[in-house]
């Protein structure tokens, strides 16, 4: 099929630029930092000297704690927040992809270490080029509007003005996830084991970026169902890649599936604390809170620029994580489409890949829900497979419709003039919605962090 690729690749470039300008908030986050700055350079420093701990040593003091877990027990003992302690060195519970794939090869290329918005915009920029080569080869129609939706809509623009470890964590899952859809797009179309191995490889990858993200692991298991020998090389990347991940963790605490989540330094004991769990009436309670969080925390609109912004969780500290209130949107008021997705998902005979993305994204949705905390970062973890899945399904529907001439009946079919207006209504709010956000950030970040370029910018309103 032949189109007019200039719309698109402006559409992209476009978006990677906004993404650079945001995440950088006029360039001062975008430096070189040293290894102790931040805990990413702090772990790659420890691989470089030949060890899976952190670089930086641990106070001796805290071993001689009867419970070094306890918060109140080292106020006054330096640590490394959020870290790890397990015999008396710091590790990371987060995934140590982002050291191996950005932090150590730019170290050795030019010698110091880049800082964490360099690298969350890196995986950023990939999972929105995944997302847009999904657009290009699955939509047939307004495809600069749907790259523009998919970079644009959703948390990533906030989420971007506001980088750490943690959020590169998440960045990095969402790149590999986003890539994993597009080979499944490809598996559907040409049920390769070629296309098998890279969904299961992108699958490892992800997985071991994000542990949350093993939840798709079902989704491709119905991909391949019956599907032997395609279900064998989506196996075979994800025990090579599992069985290192395994090594790794076997190497920091003895034990191939302890990721060091329980001996986290944090500002509660999570020795006997349950992250995940729906066993329990309170727990209950929480995941049924946490879904309508996800699906229905109206935003907050003002009359000042950036005119839109998150309004913070709420959550039962009983049974929830008990740190400082964060931001949080929901679907529904960010990407409308995406409940009209899932929808036309159910009427989208042809996509069965629609279908799975957007299974894939609820099933992520509720399963975030079980956690004892929730926040806008998780978001990323169910986005892409929601948004591009509602692309796919979208796209479809709209595509029947203009190709139908007649109800079986003999009666003329609706004119779906009214409903491309209204799609085309709504994925425009959501891009405009998205671009204001990437003015606020967590705490109105881009304020706090160029107040001069914000009051420029806001003086043009």
């Amino acid at each position: 099929m032949k189109w007019n690729s200039a719309p698109a690749i402006v559409a992209i470039v476009l978006v990677v630029a906004f993404y650079v300008f945001i995440s950088s908030v006029g360039g001062p986050r975008f430096r070189w930092v040293e290894w102790w700055e931040s805990g990413y350079p702090n772990l790659a420093e420890g691989f470089l000297k030949g060890q899976v701990s952190l670089a930086q040593e641990a106070d001796p003091r805290l071993a001689a704690l009867p419970d070094p877990y306890d918060p109140n027990a080292r106020n006054d003992i330096q640590s490394v927040h959020d870290a790890s302690y397990y015999k008396g060195r710091f590790y990371l519970y987060f995934s140590p992809l982002p050291v191996l794939l950005v932090y150590i090869p730019v170290k050795l290329i030019a010698g110091h270490y880049p800082s964490d918005p360099i690298v969350g915009t890196f995986f950023a920029v990939c999972a929105f080029l995944a997302q847009a080569a999904f657009v290009i080869r699955a939509v047939r129609a307004r495809r600069a509007l749907w790259i523009l939706f998919a970079g644009l809509a959703g948390v990533t623009t906030f989420i971007l003005l506001d980088i750490w470890m943690y959020e590169v964590a998440i960045l990095c899952g969402m790149a590999f996830a986003s890539l994993w859809a597009y080979a499944l797009l490809r598996f559907h179309e040409t049920p390769t084991r070629r296309w098998a191995a890279l969904m299961g490889t992108f699958l490892a990858l992800a997985i071991a970026s994000r542990p949350t993200l093993i939840v798709l692991g079902a989704i491709t298991l119905v991909a391949v169902w019956k599907k032997w020998r395609e279900a064998l090389a989506v196996a075979i990347p994800l025990l090579v890649v599992g069985s290192m991940y395994g090594a790794y963790n076997y190497a920091r605490f003895g034990s191939p599936l302890e990721t060091g989540q329980q001996y986290q330094l944090t500002n509660v004991s999570l020795r006997t604390f349950r992250s995940c769990s729906l066993c329990t009436g309170p727990e209950l309670a929480r995941f049924l809170n946490s879904v309508n969080q996800y699906l229905f925390r109206e935003p907050a609109f003002g009359s000042k620029f950036p005119f839109a912004a998150l309004n913070y969780n709420e959550f039962d500290p009983a049974v929830s994580f008990p740190a400082k209130h964060e931001e949080i949107g929901g679907i529904l008021a960010i990407a409308p489409l995406a409940i009209l997705g899932s929808l036309a998902a159910l009427f989208a005979l042809e996509s069965r890949a629609a279908k799975l993305l957007i299974a894939a994204g609820w099933l992520m949705l509720f399963a975030l829900s079980t956690c004892a905390w929730v926040t806008a970062r998780y978001e990323l973890d169910f986005q892409p497979e929601l948004l591009l899945g509602t692309i796919l399904a979208i796209d479809e529907v709209l595509w029947t419709a203009a190709a139908c001439r007649r109800f079986e009946s003999g009666s003329k079919l609706p004119q779906s003039k009214s409903l491309r207006v209204l799609t085309v209504l709504l994925a425009s709010y959501s891009i405009v919605f998205g671009i204001l956000l990437g003015f606020t950030g967590r705490t109105q970040a881009f304020q706090r962090f160029n107040p001069e370029l914000f009051n420029k910018i806001a003086s043009w309103f």
